[in-house]
């Protein structure tokens, strides 16, 4: 037989109070209902969110590390002085190069070695031209990360060929076998042509951001369009065992008299991450400020509807029910309506962002300007979503907190004479 009403009051313990809550969250259905979409829905914008940043922080890190190839970088010291400059100023390629290779070659912690030839040309197919980042590269040994080839057909080491970006193609009108000429500027400035035939259409750039101008030639190409006589621009190294900086720090000795530059990968990509760092507090801003603007409407919908809660209040406390006890209900009833409604928005929202994710979302070009890729994989992980529920859940006993423990603290014949207004 079921409890009586004065039996349950009687029964201070903390299950009574757990009965009274369920059952006031059954008969008003309706109320029940509405708060516990908000909870789902917040704690699925939540997830959605978080599978969206994270994506988007890793699109980035992995186009600045595919900038940042291998582990250390030796340069020409002028090649700073003239980065930038386009065609008015000259290449700077590192003019003692064949006494560095020969101290890289006497060392046992390289494992790989790309030479790499990297500087500005113009590309045209009739009279249409466009500028362009030209890069040519050799490598040498393993663990040297080169650019990735996402499509179409690798380049490979015989001359005569290029590679184009999609932008790069589409502005020029040019298709696979057709033939341009790459004009660039050799170490004296002057001028020289290159006929090249497309090779292949392909997303090559190490840094999506250069996307639209990045071409790549085979590395004796590069020599001939800028005169170089075997000379690169820079070295790209693989370091065994991890000791990056203590491996830069003994090269830039022993280069020390020569005119180069020796840096670890995070110092020579230091304006690469500068860019990538930019790109998180961006990111992380939009969708703080997004979580911020949900939290509000959740913490001010749980207020709504426990101070218009008057009257059932009053009921209660005419029952003989006390402050602490009806307070207890109250807090309850928004807890465990709180913790299902997240569990099961935030769990559904889990399983579909994982399912995304497998495949990854296609979002064009634009957004791949910005953040570095054209495929958005979200990722989100099972402790930030337990994190978002027991959030949820606290947020929302917070926001009944107040008006629950000022109703309970009202006396019954009050609450009533508030409803009628009298």
């Amino acid at each position: 037989m079921a409890p009586t009403s004065a039996e349950v009051l009687r029964d201070r313990g903390c299950v009574r109070l757990f009965k009274i809550a369920f059952r006031n969250l059954t008969r008003q259905w309706r109320r029940t209902l509405l708060v516990g979409f908000m909870f789902a829905f917040a704690a699925s914008s939540l997830v959605v969110n978080a599978g969206v940043a994270n994506g988007i922080n890793r699109m980035i890190d992995g186009s600045v590390q595919r900038y940042l190839t291998g582990n250390v970088l030796i340069k020409s010291g002028r090649n700073e002085a003239e980065l930038g400059k386009l065609h008015t100023g000259k290449i700077a390629p590192i003019a003692d190069w064949r006494e560095v290779e020969r101290i890289l070659e006497g060392r046992r912690d390289i494992n790989g070695v790309l030479k790499r030839v990297s500087y500005s040309a113009i590309i045209s197919k009739g009279k249409t031209q466009a500028f362009a980042t030209v890069y040519g590269m050799e490598e040498k040994g393993a663990g040297v990360i080169p650019y990735a080839l996402k499509a179409g057909e690798p380049l490979g080491s015989a001359p005569g060929g290029i590679l184009l970006s999609p932008k790069q193609a589409e502005k020029l009108g040019a298709r696979i076998g057709d033939e341009l000429t790459l004009t660039g500027l050799d170490l004296h400035g002057t001028p020289r042509a290159l006929p090249l035939k497309v090779k292949g259409i392909v997303s090559t750039a190490e840094f999506d951001i250069f996307r639209q101008t990045e071409v790549h030639v085979s590395y004796q190409d590069a020599q001939e369009l800028f005169g170089l006589g075997g000379a690169p621009t820079e070295y790209l190294l693989a370091v065994s065992g991890g000791a990056t900086a203590a491996a830069a720090a003994e090269l830039a000795g022993a280069l020390g008299g020569y005119e180069v530059k020796v840096q670890p990968w995070d110092v020579a990509g230091q304006e690469f991450l500068k860019s990538k760092a930019q790109l998180d507090v961006s990111v992380a801003g939009i969708f703080a400020l997004f979580g911020v603007v949900i939290a509000a409407i959740l913490f001010n919908m749980v207020q709504m509807q426990v101070h218009e809660r008057i009257r059932e209040i009053g009921t209660m406390g005419s029952l003989g029910m006390t402050w602490p006890q009806i307070l207890g209900v109250l807090l309850l009833e928004t807890f465990g309506l709180g913790l299902c409604a997240s569990l099961v928005g935030a769990g559904g929202t889990y399983v579909a962002v994982r399912a995304l994710g497998a495949n990854g979302i296609a979002w064009g070009e634009g957004p791949a300007a910005i953040f570095g890729g054209t495929v958005l994989v979200p990722n989100v992980g099972v402790g930030t979503v337990l994190l978002f529920i027991g959030a949820l859940t606290l947020l929302g006993v917070a926001g009944a907190l107040y008006p629950a423990f000022r109703g309970a603290r009202v006396a019954p014949a009050d609450s009533l004479r508030m409803i009628k207004g009298v």
